[in-house]
């Protein structure tokens, strides 16, 4: 699914990431490890089209893509979940899972209809079918935030999808839960970067383990 050669991204006095080489298979969870300043968000900003001047070459599948802005990473299937959500909170579930999605009538009109319709199926791959839909983000607690920031991601289909630190304001009951659809979307054929800090987690969730040094 995705195969980083030699990349490089250099900030003013300092090489933040030196000739990685990084891979990633389809239906594979692959987690990348290492200390803190090790350079592993910095590498998956590149991915995620964060930086316009990195160095080496990104493919996905077997296309060489200069991911250089970030809609050019989700055009190629590339969604990030970042530690710190992009979730709009006093605005509604849909609105933030549906952002530059939303169903319109032929008025141009929002279709509540389909927007309720919509939201439901994004949700139930999360296992929040039960939440309005028109609830605030405000008004969930931070897991199933965590879970609608999911939703939203998985509602463009990515082939690729970033995660980093997921479980950080989860409880251990929680983690479970994460874990269990992570287990599902990987069985579905999506291709998985997790990034962690916590090896317990790392040896439950992952199928191979690129350290960061």
């Amino acid at each position: 699914a995705l195969n980083m050669k030699n990349v490089t991204k250099r900030f003013p006095g300092t090489i933040a990431v030196n000739q990685v080489d990084f891979d990633v298979f389809a239906a594979e969870v692959h987690a990348l490890v290492g200390e803190n300043g090790a350079g592993k968000s910095t590498l998956m900003k590149m991915l995620a089209g964060s930086y316009d001047d990195y160095e080496g070459e990104i493919f996905i599948g077997d296309q060489k893509i200069d991911l250089h802005f970030p809609a050019i990473a989700k055009a190629n299937g590339i969604q990030m979940i970042y530690q710190e959500l992009s979730l709009a909170m006093p605005i509604s579930i849909a609105e933030n899972v549906l952002v530059g999605r939303l169903p319109v009538t032929k008025l141009g009109l929002l279709d509540k209809q389909k927007t309720v319709e919509d939201t439901k199926i994004a949700l139930e791959r999360v296992g929040l079918g039960h939440l309005d839909p028109f609830m605030a983000i405000e008004e969930i607690s931070q897991h199933e935030a965590q879970l609608v920031e999911i939703a939203k991601a998985l509602w463009n289909e990515p082939c690729i999808l970033v995660m980093d630190e997921p479980t950080s304001a989860l409880s251990r009951e929680e983690v479970e839960l994460l874990f269990q659809i992570i287990d599902r979307l990987r069985n579905e054929g999506l291709a998985i970067v997790y990034i962690s800090h916590h090896l317990p987690e790392v040896f439950r969730i992952a199928d191979r383990v690129t350290v960061l040094r």
